[in-house]
């Protein structure tokens, strides 16, 4: 009610007149996310014009949505806050503040946050302050979201698994407890250590060589327990900065996975590099003539080229024809050497070292057909009919000399010679 005194002491009575005094009653929540919507509750909104009611987050100005039904403005908090001071206008220049502050609830540190790829881990994110509703936890690394595992009001905490991917770059983590909303102002992020470059995919079997791995975050590492796994064969790794060097072992003709360990006993599962000895498994055709095309069927052909590889039959070596990526094969020209048995077949990457290949890998020339054992024959027949030639031109004449001395011993009585 108003009432008006003209001496400072007698007060008028009995007025009709009243004055409201507009003001924030309640602000809820008074912890949110940024970007979560937050509802100024009022005693009264009379006079509250539509298109200029307005909230103030600290120095922030945000445009209000008027419900003049329920006496609510409703604002969304913006980002880069952590505790403000609220009040709120309803012609855009006069602020009405209200008895609470507002404090947003941040992603404020995270543990652990390295781990090595492939590996399931769960990543611990503190927060600034705790929402007191906490419907539908869920945690979103680099923008892919996964459900929280679980939640700690008291220490302020929310459990995050992080989830499997390739990625090697740093991934912000963002908390929702809504599951709709997520924070903006997170101070958090997750890096997976893998491997980002390898120096060597491949070797001939029987030329173990060394390989250097290249880690994108090599945080937390101790140098004497490093370790490289080729396939299941663990190797001491040396580490030069961001680089791990291994002497890889002989192995069998065949593709092995890469992973290494910063620690000796957690291994990564990258499962994008792999390692490859290069060997021969077969020979077709097994056996042919000096000259003609064989084909080696290798277990991979990366690195072959016609230009500085070579096969290698028995002792002798012949140079790559063709090359085939679709049917991992090479095509060689038997070379020119002695035939008469198997011998085993390789190849070179580069035309010095050869892979060590089965026994049963073997190729065998043969002579063309009229050649060799053939040949041989028809020789020996020709001296036969010589020499049967021979004797019977001996006989002959010896019979024709013995014919002329009857003649002449006995004066014609035997018959004449024809």
């Amino acid at each position: 009610a108003v009432e008006a005194s003209f001496d400072g002491t007698v007060f008028t009575s009995g007025s009709s007149q009243t004055l409201m005094l507009q003001g924030i009653t309640e602000v809820s929540p008074v912890v949110g996310i940024a970007g979560q919507p937050i509802t100024f509750k009022f005693n009264d909104v009379t006079g509250a014009d539509g298109d200029k009611v307005a909230c103030k987050f600290g120095t922030k100005d945000v445009k209000a949505a008027l419900n003049a039904a329920q006496k609510t403005f409703t604002c969304t908090l913006p980002a880069g806050l952590v505790d403000a001071a609220v009040s709120a206008t309803f012609d855009g220049t006069s602020y009405t503040p209200a008895a609470s502050t507002v404090t947003a609830a941040v992603p404020a540190s995270n543990t652990p946050t390295k781990g090595v790829i492939g590996v399931a881990v769960n990543s611990i994110v503190k927060m600034s302050a705790m929402p007191a509703a906490q419907t539908t936890a869920t945690c979103r690394f680099a923008g892919q979201a996964v459900a929280a595992s679980g939640v700690d009001a008291v220490q302020k905490t929310v459990t995050c698994p992080v989830p499997a991917g390739a990625s090697l770059d740093p991934m912000a983590i963002e908390i929702s407890f809504d599951g709709t909303t997520f924070s903006a102002d997170s101070a958090t992020s997750f890096t997976y250590q893998g491997i980002s470059a390898i120096s060597a995919t491949h070797t001939v079997v029987g030329n173990p060589i060394p390989i250097t791995l290249t880690i994108n975050d090599v945080t937390g590492a101790d140098a004497d327990k490093c370790k490289c796994k080729i396939g299941t064969t663990e190797l001491a790794a040396k580490l030069d900065g961001s680089t791990l060097t291994c002497t890889l072992t002989d192995l069998a003709m065949d593709s092995y996975a890469v992973e290494f360990s910063l620690d000796g006993q957690t291994f990564s599962n990258q499962k994008a590099f792999a390692f490859v000895y290069q060997g021969v498994s077969k020979v077709e055709p097994a056996q042919a003539t000096v000259g003609s095309e064989i084909t080696l069927y290798l277990n991979d052909v990366t690195g072959v080229a016609i230009e500085t590889s070579k096969c290698k039959f028995g002792d002798f070596v012949s140079g790559v024809k063709a090359v085939n990526a679709d049917t991992n094969t090479v095509t060689c020209v038997a070379p020119n050497h002695a035939t008469g048995g198997a011998v085993t077949v390789s190849f070179s990457l580069d035309g010095q070292t050869y892979a060590v290949v089965s026994d049963a890998v073997k190729f065998e020339a043969v002579d063309p057909p009229g050649d060799g054992g053939s040949s041989n024959a028809g020789m020996i027949a020709g001296v036969v009919i010589g020499v049967v030639a021979a004797v019977a031109i001996v006989a002959g004449s010896v019979y024709y000399v013995r014919r002329r001395r009857q003649r002449a011993t006995y004066g014609g009585l035997v018959e004449p010679l024809v």
